[in-house]
């Protein structure tokens, strides 16, 4: 029961906001899915004919994905080989727990179609809620979680993060649970729907607890576009940018 709720309030959310940046002729699509933990995203994208594989170290977690008819790699991204490129790879609140994140997104890009989807979401570090951790001294565990979260990221290291690995940003939004979580910790009763209005204002601002990027691995046409924007840019003729974006595509 606690899975199937998951699922449906969060797994069939993130499946259809993911679903707009794709066409729905997409047929066969492929899915990978990093620190899924019991695939409740995941096992939406199955349910809907996706062809779906999921990296998860915890072997309970694998072998309830394996029940599922999910392929599943028990091990982390580091180990991991593949001759395939994906569609869209994810990787929802994991970066935050890894040693060397420029090598996981890299190797996450590597992975990736040219033209693919790869969607990440970290906790953010200056977000509401840790702005109240700070000036209150109160640490919610889901945010902080000791030594478990060894990076917490502002927009702009995020960005860059992404960026130096070769990705192209389409979408940056924050989904929190701040208003909640701050009213909770301080023992105050405030209507629901009041709480989501708030929050909804909070997110807003991009001023919510989690961060939720939308990266394209730009193909061959798009890495020419992006790369005749910055030709002018940097003060280079239009015929000179044209010039050199003719070559790249042909």
């Amino acid at each position: 029961p606690i899975f199937d709720k998951r699922k449906q309030l969060i797994g069939e959310n993130k499946y259809n906001q993911i679903l707009d940046f794709f066409s729905p002729n997409d047929a066969q699509n492929k899915v990978l899915d990093i620190g899924c933990g019991v695939g409740e995203v995941i096992d939406v994208f199955n349910d809907n004919g996706w062809n779906c594989e999921a990296i998860e170290l915890n072997p309970v977690a694998s072998e309830w994905l394996l029940k599922k008819g999910i392929k599943v790699f028990n091990d982390t991204l580091d180990n991991y080989q593949s001759e395939q490129q994906f569609d869209l790879i994810m990787a929802w609140n994991v970066v935050e727990h890894v040693t060397n994140p420029k090598e996981f997104i890299q190797k996450a890009h590597d992975l990736l179609r040219p033209g693919g989807l790869f969607v990440s979401e970290v906790p953010h570090g200056n977000s509401m809620l840790i702005d109240y951790c700070r000036s209150s001294g109160m640490d919610p565990l889901r945010i902080l979680q000791g030594e478990q979260h060894i990076m917490l990221y502002s927009i702009s290291a995020y960005k860059e993060l992404h960026q130096m690995c070769g990705f192209k940003s389409t979408l940056i939004q924050t989904n929190g649970l701040d208003v909640g979580t701050i009213f909770d910790c301080s023992n105050i009763d405030v209507p629901r729907d009041a709480i989501s209005s708030l929050q909804e204002l909070v997110d807003s601002k991009l001023y919510g607890d989690l961060l939720r990027g939308f990266w394209i691995k730009p193909d061959v046409l798009m890495s020419a576009k992006i790369e005749f924007h910055d030709f002018v840019l940097n003060n280079r003729t239009v015929k000179q940018a044209e010039e050199i974006y003719q070559q790249r595509i042909n």
